[in-house]
């Protein structure tokens, strides 16, 4: 089928403007530098493929994605959008639409620095069915509106290796306007005692998709830099503001994952 690049094979770049088309045989690059996505002289409506993938990466360092126009598989029923930048991946402004149109949306920030996806004032804007993602300590915030009312909405996790959204200590806010929101892998701040995790069904509700027991969103991990009972203080803080959790009341176990330690 006709595309560009192939995933073992991406297009190797050195650019500021990107737009093009991969028809059913995906859109696959690797820029070296910093990649706006639109605005170049092709009167194309950023990239799209016909129901195909697309990955775009950037090399070097603190290089972001910018989207100034939109990145379309062209169905919200195939197809995976995968963006992974050394820097930011970022709402380059408003589109007529959204950013972002696929079945599936991976976003990748640098998680070593500042890297952000989207912005507090300015989110990814998604018209999708799943997402993944991690960003540094500039947070993760992502917007997904149906036209009308999908009762699949939007679910977190099930794309592949990454897990769920994660930040290194910053805010994730995820949207799902006219949907639900399903939550099937973890929402993680990483384990640190900042960054908030919001999670806004408009119209819709918030589903666990999760199979069995453990944490759906917490901010308390093994692996941290931050010690454990501070973990621990702050996630039972919130369980007695929200009045959850009073005195003499078994410690409850959402408040951290099933953990199996060998001593």
């Amino acid at each position: 089928p006709l595309g560009v690049g192939t995933p073992a094979n991406p297009i190797e770049s050195t650019l500021t403007n990107l737009e093009g088309f991969g028809g059913t045989g995906g859109f696959f690059l690797a820029e070296s530098t910093a990649l706006n996505i639109g605005s170049a002289t092709v009167a194309l409506p950023g990239v799209q493929t016909t129901g195909a993938d697309v990955t775009i990466t950037t090399g070097g360092a603190g290089n972001s994605i910018t989207l100034t126009d939109s990145v379309t598989t062209g169905s919200t029923t195939s197809g995976t959008v995968s963006l992974t930048a050394t820097g930011s991946i970022l709402d380059g402004g408003d589109v007529s639409g959204p950013d972002i149109t696929a079945a599936n949306f991976v976003a990748i920030a640098n998680i070593a620095v500042a890297g952000a996806v989207g912005s507090a004032a300015n989110p990814i804007d998604t018209n999708i069915t799943r997402i993944e993602g991690a960003a540094g300590t500039g947070g993760f915030f992502a917007t997904d509106t149906d036209a009308s009312f999908d009762i699949a909405g939007l679910t977190v996790g099930g794309i592949g290796a990454t897990v769920g959204v994660s930040t290194v200590g910053a805010d994730i806010s995820l949207t799902a306007s006219n949907n639900n929101l399903t939550i099937a892998e973890l929402v993680t701040t990483g384990g640190q005692v900042s960054g908030d995790r919001r999670l806004t069904a408009t119209t819709g509700s918030i589903l666990d998709g999760q199979a069995g027991a453990g944490s759906d969103v917490t901010g308390l991990e093994r692996k941290s830099g931050v010690p454990l009972f501070i973990q621990l203080e702050r996630a039972l803080v919130d369980e007695i503001h929200g009045g959850a959790l009073r005195a003499g009341d078994r410690l409850p176990s959402r408040v951290f994952p099933k953990w199996k330690v060998k001593l």
